[in-house]
């Protein structure tokens, strides 16, 4: 057996010193890998936050990635639409109020037809001390009479409501139907 101490009859005087230098170096091992374990835990506890803290950012940041894309986009749209002549709302040019005022987001625009952006144009002043200025939508045809150029909107034959496709294919029907009809009725002949 090898170290053997106790309290027993015929222990020597120096076997409590061996129990006691023992049970010391066993209590720092245990608090060894007491701590080892605590700094283990507390480790893994820190990577599970940090990575629930940078999924949580990365969210975030995808969630403003599409919402700048979004503003991009619509700020695209609107001045495409801008562009072809398409209103975009009541509050064109002024982003600050976002459309409230017209009930419309920022990011979204209002169709309005192009028969309803037809404004009628102001009458020009016929003031005789600005004769030397013309303004631009006035032409000299002759001599001293000035002739405005009619802005108007051109006459549409249909409704504005989506029925075009359907009017185009009954229409596109009848004529095959004519066509075929005058074909037969020629060949008859």
């Amino acid at each position: 057996v090898y170290n053997p101490y106790g309290s027993t009859a015929g222990a020597g005087s120096g076997e409590f010193h061996i129990y006691r230098h023992a049970r010391s170096r066993e209590m720092a091992r245990m608090k060894a890998l007491d701590e080892t374990e605590e700094t283990a835990k507390a480790d893994h506890e820190f990577e599970q936050t940090a990575e629930k803290w940078k999924d949580e950012e990365e969210l975030k940041t995808a969630k403003r990635r599409k919402k700048r894309k979004r503003e991009k986009e619509a700020r695209e749209r609107k001045k495409n639409l801008k562009l072809s002549g398409i209103a975009v709302g009541a509050n064109d040019g002024d982003d600050n109020n976002n459309g409230s005022a017209a009930g419309v987001d920022g990011d979204e625009f209002e169709y309005v037809p192009m028969q309803q952006q037809q404004q009628p144009q102001p009458a020009q002043d016929t003031d005789t001390s600005k004769s030397d200025e013309k303004p631009s939508a006035v032409e000299d045809t002759k001599e001293g009479s000035p002739k405005e150029e009619s802005v108007e909107a051109p006459a549409v034959p249909f409704a504005n409501d989506g029925s075009f496709l359907e009017m185009m294919k009954k229409k596109l029907a009848e004529e095959e139907e004519s066509a075929s009809a005058k074909a037969s009725g020629d060949g008859d002949n």
